[in-house]
């Protein structure tokens, strides 16, 4: 692949699979390229936990399930008149 004809974005990554630098990710630098990064990113029991801020937990807790939501009906009949 090269630079016209992939999107910009993607470009941008893939140009760092690109280990010969002659503009064009071959299969095997692809292939390369995503074993190196799986390799580097970490699976869910490996991240890192969530920074509490000021030692308090976000929000409530668990939210029900099923939990039905009511809304109300706004006539907007007369306004602007």
């Amino acid at each position: 692949m090269t630079k016209d004809e992939v999107p910009s974005f993607v470009w941008d990554r893939l140009s760092k699979m690109d280990r010969n630098k002659d503009g064009a990710v071959s299969k095997g630098e692809f292939e390369d390229g995503m074993k190196d990064r799986m390799s580097h990113s970490k699976g869910p029991e490996e991240k890192k936990p969530e920074a509490k801020q000021g030692g308090k937990k976000k929000g409530k807790g668990k939210r029900a399930k099923n939990k039905k939501t009511e809304f109300a009906t706004v006539s907007l009949a007369g306004i602007g008149t």
